[in-house]
């Protein structure tokens, strides 16, 4: 009894943008990757885009495998998520051979479970900021504080760094349209602090570049044991990318 199954290429192609799409989706997840509307496309595009190139070329599979991924690392820019992209990948393919027929969705819960442990588990709210400004760079860890919440009177969020750890980049005598803000901490129940823009900074983890932030100068160290240099606003995952 002729028991083939025959599936049409636009329904394929759907399940494989959908399919594709999960798995980035989890991947970017799994290493606080932030995903913009063009990467989504353009990751999906390459991933779904294989399967067709693969029926008419089979022999150059290795060719096009490295192709593909070569693509993923030039949009990306990231080895943590091309690997873990790999990885998961890998894993559902696996649980698709482990059960044929119903192995997509035994690698949906299976994926599932695995971004869920990993995005409740504690994490470390310390952060790998670069700062630029006038075509200078400085590396500077900062604490996520959900504390913070000093914003300009048109409501620019303030990030607070340590000036020792900012002067290689900012100069006093070059500080255009500086800002005073009031503020209050534990041990100082009102102050006022200087808030000056540079050109931007980035948050490695995230992939986030905010143009333009105000940070606020603070003379003392903000950590006593040096963990960290700066503060980052309690919104600053949310605001301009």
């Amino acid at each position: 009894m002729d028991q083939s199954i025959y599936i049409y290429g636009d329904l394929f192609f759907i399940f494989q943008v959908l399919w594709n799409g999960y798995l980035i989706f989890i991947s970017a997840n799994i290493v606080n990757y932030h995903l913009s509307k063009w990467k989504i496309c353009a990751f999906v595009l390459v991933l779904s885009m294989d399967a067709f190139i693969l029926f008419r070329w089979i022999h150059m599979r290795a060719v096009l495998f490295m192709i593909e991924w070569l693509m993923i690392y030039i949009i990306s820019r990231s080895k943590k998520l091309c690997l873990a992209l790999f990885m998961i990948s890998v894993m559902a393919n696996g649980f698709w051979m482990l059960e044929p027929g119903i192995g997509s969705a035994i690698a949906i819960v299976g994926i599932t479970a695995i971004m869920l442990y990993i995005k409740y588990i504690p994490k470390s709210n310390i952060y790998t900021v670069y700062c630029l400004n006038r075509g200078k760079r400085v590396k500077i860890k900062a604490l996520y504080d959900t504390g913070n919440s000093l914003c300009l009177s048109e409501g620019e969020m303030v990030s607070l760094v340590f000036y020792e750890a900012i002067k290689p980049i900012f100069d006093w005598n070059s500080v255009e349209n500086p800002r005073i803000v009031s503020f209050s901490s534990v041990g100082n129940k009102e102050g006022l602090l200087l808030a000056a823009s540079i050109d931007s900074f980035i948050i490695l983890e995230k992939n986030i570049e905010i143009k333009n932030p105000y940070i606020g100068i603070v003379e003392q160290n903000l950590s006593g044991s040096n963990d960290y240099q700066m503060i980052l606003h309690k919104d600053i995952f949310n605001g301009r990318k």
